[in-house]
């Protein structure tokens, strides 16, 4: 395991900083570096390669970003093509490069580069400590969640949008004191995106019931809009406690310094990537 604290090796007495790799003995509550305890006899799960030991969460189980969406955009547009031609076998070439996809097809294509954008933005922040776990599907729907970064600073649960249009806020309500926050992107009215991610946030905290790591870590709803407009000096907002911005200070923001350690993100994310199945 990765040491939460440091240690020192109680066979050769070498110490071992924290973060640091180390065979722990829960029985003894002692500590052994990695040299001394794979030829140790007082460690035989160590010698016995078909002991009993918990698996590690490979990478690839942390999924793929825009995975579902780019599939789902493949299969309509295999679709459309094979309806067009077979209807006409000998223009069916040239109809499909006449017209656009319908746009229920296109959005797939673009939800997918949004999602593989901000996957990209979270790719770059492993140096910082933070993994990734990517297109998870939402137990019980066919919905899924794009991303979740679990970083020293909290986990953060991401839906990315690629939206043209200029993003901003709106009142409602405010003569009679009982004002409301609109979400707009152009003259669209996205306040149900913020509400979304909400309520994936809860997906989340559910996954995590019981795993003491994750006790009392924040978990933070993010919208994160690839393509959009913003107002000169823009900053990030909140909507109902979701948090709206754009890769960039999405990156910066999950990318903070905070206190858990890396045994406890890697902890987080292995239980996500095992209790949400890919989408």
């Amino acid at each position: 395991m990765a040491l939460r604290y440091a240690g020192t090796c109680r066979i050769c007495g070498q110490g071992l900083a924290k973060g640091e790799r180390a065979y722990w003995d829960a029985a003894a509550k002692t500590v052994s570096c990695l040299t001394c305890a794979a030829t140790d006899e007082a460690n035989p799960e160590i010698l016995d390669s078909t002991a009993a030991r918990p698996e590690p969460v490979a990478s690839s189980d942390f999924g793929i970003a825009g995975r579902s969406a780019q599939r789902e955009y493949e299969r309509r547009t295999s679709k459309r093509n094979k309806l067009v031609r077979g209807a006409h076998p000998i223009i069916g070439g040239a109809i499909l490069a006449a017209f656009d996809a319908p746009q229920t097809t296109t959005s797939w294509g673009g939800g997918a580069i949004g999602e593989v954008t901000v996957g990209g933005r979270l790719d770059t922040l492993k140096s910082a400590g933070v993994v990734a776990v990517h297109d998870r599907l939402i137990p019980g729907s066919r919905a899924n969640i794009d991303h979740i970064a679990v970083a020293p600073s909290g986990i953060y649960v991401i839906d990315a949008k690629r939206y043209r249009g200029q993003v901003s806020t709106r009142k409602t309500g405010w003569l009679l004191g009982d004002s409301v926050t609109h979400l707009y992107v152009g003259r669209r009215d996205q306040t149900e995106r913020a509400a979304s991610v909400s309520r994936q946030a809860k997906v989340v905290s559910t996954a995590l019931e019981g795993l003491a790591e994750a006790a009392n870590v924040p978990i933070e709803p993010m919208l994160v809009f690839v393509d959009a407009e913003w107002r000169w000096f823009a900053d990030p907002f909140h909507v109902d406690h979701v948090w709206v911005g754009w890769p960039k200070a999405m990156a910066k923001r999950v990318g903070r310094p905070g206190p858990l350690d890396e045994a406890t993100v890697l902890a987080i994310a292995g239980t996500l990537a095992k209790a949400l199945r890919p989408a």
